[in-house]
């Protein structure tokens, strides 16, 4: 509602109450032998509110998409089954403002031994996002694309593994690669093994840093300040369970967690609408970093007008774990011994590498909290 180019609703700082409204409606063909489809429209008003009732991701927003899939059941000379689809999403705000969406092309195919292997394209056109600036004026998206892979053994083994990666690239300076695994080991039906590593690395192009008075009135009035972000991620997902008994079991889950972000070539927002940035140390402004320890300062001037904020670089280090040994001792009463752990530190850091593997692990070594917990139910036979 405060959006200052949201001209279409009524910013009243008396209101106490909101009121609003969602609404769905979809048509679609599933149970066709070759193909299917489906379309969907959905509208949630800019005064839709929730609260405690559940989760909202966005409100103001009148979408669109439309499915083709084209799929074969049936066993051939090569392939068990597959399919091809299609998906185009769109989406308005109440002002009718176009928003980011999505056209994508995807195909999945089974082998006749059961192992199998996917792609999918993608294309982000331009767009207005009224999301990036935080609460201020609508901001421009540039063309983005992205490309991902999946192949995947016979999921009907014991021994089972699934491998996928992501590229995407945009034309604002963006790009994004990720890759990651998933193996599953059933070696009895007492014990298994579920193993999930990963790892991401991603630049930024409009990362929100901060808003400032002294802007111009192209944009309000306010200066909304944007960064590069050079961001990368390490994660290891690990589950074991075994059964030693039907009734008596133990569960251990462990994920080692690792992350570091570096800000670079900051600027503000150049008009609304705009999707390009007035870097900061061009255009008569002027950027100078703080020497010292981390975290370094930054300061901007731009004519008479100086401001500072923080270079939020970083490097975070997480370990979590749960153990939880279950013991149903009598019909419908179970004992619960659950011992949790937590361990992490985040720490400011000037220009860090990206993260590896072995940070992951370096977690260990974090302070941290363990929690012990016992949980018992006990039935009354009443």
């Amino acid at each position: 509602f405060q959006r200052p180019d949201a001209d279409y609703v009524d910013y009243d700082t008396t209101r106490t109450a909101l009121s609003g409204y969602r609404a769905r409606l979809e048509f679609a063909r599933e149970s066709a032998v070759h193909w299917l489809w489906g379309v969907g429209v959905g509208a949630t008003s800019p005064g839709f509110d929730i609260n405690d009732a559940g989760r909202l991701r966005k409100a103001d927003r009148i979408e669109g998409e439309a499915q083709l899939e084209y799929r074969e059941t049936q066993p051939g000379n090569t392939f068990q089954r597959f399919s091809i689809q299609t998906e185009v999403r769109s989406a308005w705000n109440y002002g009718w403002v176009r928003q980011p969406g999505e056209i994508e092309l995807g195909a999945d195919f089974t082998l006749l031994n059961f192992w199998g292997f996917g792609a999918e394209l993608d294309h982000r056109p331009r767009a207005q996002s009224d999301i990036l600036t935080r609460g201020g004026p609508s901001m421009g998206t540039g063309r983005a694309f992205g490309v991902r892979g999946e192949l995947n053994s016979d999921r009907r083994k014991l021994t089972t593994f699934r491998l996928d990666g992501r590229y995407s690239w945009g034309e604002l300076g963006d790009w994004s690669w990720e890759i990651g695994a998933n193996i599953q080991l059933k070696p009895g039906g007492a014990f298994q093994v579920n193993l999930s590593p990963g790892y991401e690395r991603q630049v930024e192009s409009r990362q929100y840093v901060d808003v400032f008075d002294g802007g111009s009135i192209a944009t309000f009035g306010q200066r909304y300040v944007f960064a590069f972000l050079d961001y990368s991620e390490v994660s290891a997902r690990l589950r074991v369970n075994y059964a030693f008994t039907p009734d008596i079991s133990l569960e251990a889950y462990m994920e080692p967690f690792a992350a570091s972000g570096s800000f670079s070539d900051y600027g503000e927002l150049e008009a609304t609408g705009s999707r390009f940035l007035r870097v900061y140390g061009t255009d008569g402004t002027t950027i100078e970093e703080s020497s010292g320890p981390a975290p370094r300062e930054i300061t901007v001037t731009d004519g008479d007008d100086t401001f500072s904020f923080e270079r939020e670089d970083f490097r975070a280090l997480s370990f979590r774990s749960n153990v939880v040994f279950r013991w149903e001792w009598r019909p419908n009463s179970t004992l619960f011994l659950v011992w949790q752990m937590n361990r992490g530190d985040e720490e400011a850091f000037t220009r860090p590498n990206p993260v590896h593997p072995g940070d992951a692990w370096r977690s260990l070594g974090e302070p941290g909290q363990s929690f012990f917990a016992i949980k018992a139910s006990y039935w009354l036979p009443i």
